[in-house]
Protein backbone atom coordinates (compact mmCIF):
# COMPACT_ATOMS: atom_id res chain seq x y z
CA UNK A 1 0.00 0.00 0.00
CA UNK A 2 1.24 3.47 -0.85
CA UNK A 3 -0.09 6.72 0.57
CA UNK A 4 0.79 10.22 -0.54
CA UNK A 5 0.23 13.31 1.55
CA UNK A 6 1.47 16.87 1.69
CA UNK A 7 4.17 17.75 4.25
CA UNK A 8 5.19 21.31 5.07
CA UNK A 9 8.92 21.86 5.35
CA UNK A 10 10.22 24.74 7.48
CA UNK A 11 13.61 26.37 6.96
CA UNK A 12 14.79 29.16 9.27
CA UNK A 13 17.91 31.22 8.65
CA UNK A 14 19.55 31.74 12.04
CA UNK A 15 20.81 35.13 13.18
CA UNK A 16 22.90 33.72 16.01
CA UNK A 17 25.01 31.30 13.99
CA UNK A 18 25.49 27.54 14.25
CA UNK A 19 27.55 27.24 17.44
CA UNK A 20 25.58 29.78 19.44
CA UNK A 21 22.24 28.33 18.36
CA UNK A 22 23.13 24.69 19.00
CA UNK A 23 24.46 25.57 22.46
CA UNK A 24 21.29 27.50 23.33
CA UNK A 25 19.07 24.78 21.82
CA UNK A 26 20.76 21.98 23.75
CA UNK A 27 20.63 24.02 26.95
CA UNK A 28 16.91 24.77 26.51
CA UNK A 29 15.94 21.13 26.05
CA UNK A 30 15.51 18.68 28.89
CA UNK A 31 17.21 15.29 28.65
CA UNK A 32 15.46 11.97 28.30
CA UNK A 33 16.73 9.69 31.07
CA UNK A 34 15.65 6.12 30.24
CA UNK A 35 17.13 4.51 33.40
CA UNK A 36 15.03 6.87 35.56
CA UNK A 37 11.94 5.95 33.55
CA UNK A 38 12.70 2.24 33.86
CA UNK A 39 12.84 2.57 37.66
CA UNK A 40 9.38 4.16 37.70
CA UNK A 41 7.80 2.04 34.95
CA UNK A 42 4.97 0.38 36.92
CA UNK A 43 3.93 3.51 38.81
CA UNK A 44 2.11 5.94 36.49
CA UNK A 45 2.52 8.85 38.92
CA UNK A 46 6.25 8.20 39.30
CA UNK A 47 6.64 7.95 35.51
CA UNK A 48 4.82 11.25 34.99
CA UNK A 49 6.92 12.95 37.70
CA UNK A 50 10.15 11.58 36.18
CA UNK A 51 9.16 12.76 32.70
CA UNK A 52 8.23 16.23 33.95
CA UNK A 53 11.64 16.47 35.64
CA UNK A 54 13.26 15.74 32.25
CA UNK A 55 11.43 18.50 30.38
CA UNK A 56 13.04 21.72 29.26
CA UNK A 57 11.59 24.81 27.61
CA UNK A 58 8.17 24.30 26.01
CA UNK A 59 8.01 20.89 27.75
CA UNK A 60 10.48 19.51 25.21
CA UNK A 61 13.22 16.95 25.82
CA UNK A 62 16.23 15.85 23.84
CA UNK A 63 15.99 12.17 22.88
CA UNK A 64 19.31 12.13 21.02
CA UNK A 65 21.71 13.88 18.67
CA UNK A 66 23.32 12.62 15.45
CA UNK A 67 26.42 14.59 14.53
CA UNK A 68 25.84 14.46 10.77
CA UNK A 69 28.67 16.87 10.03
CA UNK A 70 31.18 14.58 11.69
CA UNK A 71 29.81 11.57 9.81
CA UNK A 72 29.74 13.29 6.40
CA UNK A 73 33.25 14.67 6.96
CA UNK A 74 34.63 11.13 7.09
CA UNK A 75 34.27 10.77 3.33
CA UNK A 76 34.23 14.36 2.11
CA UNK A 77 34.97 17.95 2.98
CA UNK A 78 34.33 19.11 6.56
CA UNK A 79 30.67 19.90 7.30
CA UNK A 80 28.89 21.25 10.33
CA UNK A 81 25.48 19.70 10.99
CA UNK A 82 23.52 18.06 13.79
CA UNK A 83 20.23 16.20 13.67
CA UNK A 84 18.24 16.45 16.90
CA UNK A 85 15.51 14.10 18.05
CA UNK A 86 13.20 16.13 20.28
CA UNK A 87 9.72 15.97 21.73
CA UNK A 88 7.53 15.71 24.75
CA UNK A 89 7.97 12.12 25.91
CA UNK A 90 4.74 11.99 27.90
CA UNK A 91 2.63 13.29 25.02
CA UNK A 92 4.51 11.17 22.48
CA UNK A 93 3.97 7.98 24.47
CA UNK A 94 0.26 8.79 24.84
CA UNK A 95 -0.39 9.39 21.16
CA UNK A 96 1.90 6.63 19.90
CA UNK A 97 0.18 4.09 22.14
CA UNK A 98 -3.07 5.00 20.35
CA UNK A 99 -1.51 5.12 16.86
CA UNK A 100 1.75 3.17 16.64
CA UNK A 101 2.50 4.54 13.14
CA UNK A 102 3.22 7.93 14.76
CA UNK A 103 6.52 6.34 15.76
CA UNK A 104 7.69 7.33 12.26
CA UNK A 105 7.42 11.01 13.27
CA UNK A 106 7.89 11.12 17.03
CA UNK A 107 10.31 12.10 18.33
CA UNK A 108 10.55 15.02 15.94
CA UNK A 109 13.65 15.53 13.82
CA UNK A 110 15.31 18.94 13.67
CA UNK A 111 18.35 19.59 11.48
CA UNK A 112 20.76 22.44 12.23
CA UNK A 113 23.55 23.04 9.76
CA UNK A 114 26.02 25.58 8.51
CA UNK A 115 26.70 26.36 4.86
CA UNK A 116 30.18 27.03 3.50
CA UNK A 117 29.60 30.78 3.89
CA UNK A 118 28.94 30.21 7.64
CA UNK A 119 25.20 30.94 7.27
CA UNK A 120 23.32 28.67 9.66
CA UNK A 121 19.87 27.16 9.24
CA UNK A 122 17.44 25.02 11.18
CA UNK A 123 15.02 22.81 9.25
CA UNK A 124 12.20 20.48 10.16
CA UNK A 125 8.92 19.08 8.90
CA UNK A 126 5.87 20.74 10.44
CA UNK A 127 4.51 18.17 12.92
CA UNK A 128 0.86 18.99 12.14
CA UNK A 129 1.44 18.25 8.45
CA UNK A 130 2.95 14.86 9.34
CA UNK A 131 0.33 13.98 11.95
CA UNK A 132 -2.64 15.06 9.82
CA UNK A 133 -2.18 12.08 7.51
CA UNK A 134 -3.85 9.89 10.14
CA UNK A 135 -7.17 11.74 9.89
CA UNK A 136 -7.61 11.87 13.67
CA UNK A 137 -8.47 15.35 14.99
CA UNK A 138 -6.79 14.70 18.37
CA UNK A 139 -3.56 13.61 16.72
CA UNK A 140 -3.65 16.56 14.33
CA UNK A 141 -4.29 18.92 17.27
CA UNK A 142 -1.27 17.46 19.05
CA UNK A 143 0.80 18.19 15.94
CA UNK A 144 -0.47 21.77 15.86
CA UNK A 145 0.61 22.18 19.47
CA UNK A 146 4.07 20.89 18.56
CA UNK A 147 4.24 23.31 15.62
CA UNK A 148 4.00 26.22 18.06
CA UNK A 149 6.37 24.70 20.59
CA UNK A 150 9.09 24.18 17.98
CA UNK A 151 8.62 27.63 16.48
CA UNK A 152 8.83 29.31 19.89
CA UNK A 153 11.79 27.19 21.02
CA UNK A 154 13.76 27.91 17.86
CA UNK A 155 12.99 31.63 18.00
CA UNK A 156 13.89 31.76 21.70
CA UNK A 157 17.24 29.98 21.17
CA UNK A 158 18.13 32.17 18.22
CA UNK A 159 17.00 35.34 20.00
CA UNK A 160 18.62 34.39 23.33
CA UNK A 161 22.04 34.36 21.74
CA UNK A 162 21.35 37.49 19.68
CA UNK A 163 20.41 39.37 22.88
CA UNK A 164 23.55 38.09 24.63
CA UNK A 165 25.71 39.25 21.72
CA UNK A 166 24.21 42.77 21.84
CA UNK A 167 25.00 43.37 25.52
CA UNK A 168 28.25 45.22 26.37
Amino acid sequence: METQYLVTHISVKLTSGYEAFTQAFEKALGRLDLPALQQAKHDPQAVEAAIKAMQGQEGMSLFGIDNLGQLISLTGPPRTAKKYFVGNFLRASQIISGEIRLGLYAPLRVLVYEKEDKTAYVEYELPSSQFSRFGDPLITQSGIGLDGKLERLIAMCDQTQANTDEKP
